[in-house]
């Protein structure tokens, strides 16, 4: 699950999370935003990717900036599942 979440595979997680009981409705409202925002930084990415007026320096310094917090919200959501999987004494199928 950890793996899935940081490689940013929100699908999955989200699938993990509903297999878990008392958490899983506010974690599942949690992994919903941050798949909706890690949608954003990617759109954000091909935006700076695709623009013909930015320098290469200048593409990869906010590259960076967006590909660092794309990662710490996939390290967050890793966090959630692996609590969750804590909470309930079980990794869930599939789980990496």
């Amino acid at each position: 699950a950890k793996a899935a979440a940081a490689a940013g595979n929100v699908e999955y997680a989200r699938e993990l999370l509903t297999e878990v009981a008392p958490n899983a409705a506010e974690a599942y409202k949690i992994v919903n935003k941050a798949g909706a925002q890690m949608g954003k930084i990617n759109a954000a990415i091909r935006e700076v990717q695709n623009d013909r007026k930015l320098s290469a320096g200048e593409k990869r310094t906010k590259i960076r900036k967006l590909t660092d917090t794309r990662n710490k919200l996939a390290r967050t959501v890793a966090g959630i599942v692996d609590k969750l999987e804590e909470d309930q004494g079980q990794t869930f199928k599939g789980a990496a």
